[in-house]
């Protein structure tokens, strides 16, 4: 699997997360279904950890606590 391919499906479900709000949250899971199909578990920590450590380079969510 193409890491550019996993990394999109990662930061379209992070900006689906940013735009909605509350219960239309849930339309986001679809999002949240494709990259973790198509991307390795130890891709997904990297990406998350570098978004703790505030050097991810893709879309910021805007809730701190979305991965935890």
């Amino acid at each position: 699997m193409s890491c550019c391919f996993c990394r999109a499906k990662f930061n379209t479900y992070i900006m689906c997360m940013n735009h909605f709000s509350g219960a239309e949250q849930a339309r986001c899971h679809t999002h949240k279904r494709h990259y973790l199909a198509m991307c390795p578990e130890e891709w997904i920590e990297n990406f998350t950890g570098y978004i703790n450590e505030n050097r991810w380079q893709g879309v910021a969510p805007k809730d701190d606590g979305l991965f935890e």
